[in-house]
């Protein structure tokens, strides 16, 4: 779909950001139980960001009319990648555009971010073969999530913006095992957490995480299958690998990954909110694996893991608005969800990676207990707004997210 068809036809010039509303044209049927009619429509800023985005994914030619505009507003745009944690790509596909479109100190300012981005990959990478050969010697299995073991699907997998690397072990005992072991080698910077199975390190700047289960907390039937089916994979003992940095990176086989990276993905945006990253993980996982999915197995495994609609309405979103290839997303029904897309892409979009650019969770207050208040009660608006589209997702884990709230928040404890 085009991403014009979102949004107005005519853009008021003189106002830069134009807050516009859906068309009622692009209200949802009768029959739809998303209304969308109150939701804001995309500005201007966004729809040429969106189409840098798209740009660096799947290498659609750009518009160059687009944004030979005055109201291109460039600071704004990568205020927006930033935000997404989508800088280097959107950089590389705004070098494509004329140079007599995009300004000289902007383009200096990119250049900066791209090779920011480059140098964290290149370490990273370079650390990971010497965790994988630390933990071999020790007859630990573990596998790479998410990552640079994702970047690897993208036209230039340097430019993905990473965070951490995040290790999963499908056998406890040796969990426990690459805990001691880390801890006698690293830097710990986070304790092991009992009920996540959680555990974080550094070295040398960067983030390790170890993790020896699948936090979900999605909905009760995931819950209730997902450690069945996980066992299934990891019984059998050959890993996938992959080279990086010379060395040998085991990673989840293609029928974990497909349905894990939305997984996560989602309990993001449940539980606070999302960047487009992981969208584009998801999205260019599924493309470079399409020919290796058994399709049947994994609607299969959609389905008895409770995750139905939720792919369906993130597929919809990816090939009508952020240029998915049809034939590359399984279970994609054109039309069906076009309007629930629609307000998760727009709800991504005001929340940037992982909800920490909702204005609805800030608070200017000089008190600490007010600024814990409005975080609170803002991630609670954030859950709710789901609720007609994913209701039980959207109340599912609301105890456990007030509990945990409070626990940081800590006012009933001794100082």
């Amino acid at each position: 779909m085009d991403l014009s068809a979102f949004f107005e036809k005519e853009i008021v010039r003189h106002r830069p950001f134009p807050v516009c509303h859906f068309l009622a044209t692009d209200a949802p049927k009768a029959n739809s139980r998303s209304k969308s009619s109150h939701m804001k429509k995309l500005n201007h800023t966004e729809i040429q960001f969106l189409e840098l985005y798209k740009s660096s994914l799947w290498g659609t030619p750009l518009k160059d009319e687009l944004f030979a505009s005055e109201v291109t507003d460039w600071s704004h745009i990568v205020e927006i990648a930033r935000q997404q944690t989508a800088i280097a790509c959107t950089a590389d596909a705004l070098s494509h555009l004329p140079k007599d479109l995009v300004p000289h100190d902007l383009r200096l300012q990119l250049i900066g971010s791209v090779l920011s981005v480059q140098r964290a990959n290149e370490a990273m990478n370079r650390l990971l073969p010497q965790l994988f050969s630390l933990l071999k010697a020790e007859g630990i299995r573990t596998w790479l999530l998410k990552g640079q073991g994702l970047a690897c699907h993208y036209p230039a997998p340097e430019l993905r913006q990473s965070g951490d690397i995040d290790l999963f072990f499908p056998n406890l005992q040796q969990f426990y095992r690459a805990y001691d072991l880390f801890s006698q080698t690293f830097r710990r910077t986070e304790e092991l957490q009992p009920d996540s199975l959680h555990a974080a390190f550094e070295y040398q700047n960067i983030v390790i995480e170890l993790h020896g289960k699948i936090v979900l907390r999605i909905n009760r039937k995931l819950d209730k299958n997902f450690n069945g089916w996980l066992h299934n994979i990891t019984g059998n003992p050959y890993d996938n690998t992959i080279e990086i940095a010379g060395g040998q990176i085991a990673i989840p086989p293609v029928c974990f990954d497909a349905i894990f990276i939305l997984i996560h993905t989602v309990r993001h945006y449940f539980g606070g909110g999302i960047g487009l990253r992981q969208v584009s993980d998801w999205m260019r996982f599924l493309y470079v694996k399409r020919d290796e999915i058994d399709l049947s197995a994994l609607e299969k495994d959609i389905e008895k893991l409770g995750l139905g609609k939720i792919w369906r309405v993130f597929a919809t979103m990816a090939v009508e608005l952020l240029g998915c290839p049809e034939e590359a997303m399984p279970l994609y029904r054109k039309g069906k969800y076009t309007a629930e897309s629609r307000k998760v892409l727009r709800y991504i979009l005001d929340s940037g990676n992982f909800g920490q650019h909702d204005k609805r969770t800030k608070s200017q207050s000089k008190y600490y207990l007010l600024r814990r208040w409005k975080a609170l009660t803002g991630h609670l608006k954030m859950k709710f707004r789901n609720v007609t589209m994913f209701p039980e997702e959207a109340l599912y884990d609301v105890p456990n997210f007030i509990k945990d709230g409070l626990h940081r928040t800590q006012f009933w404890k001794k100082r």
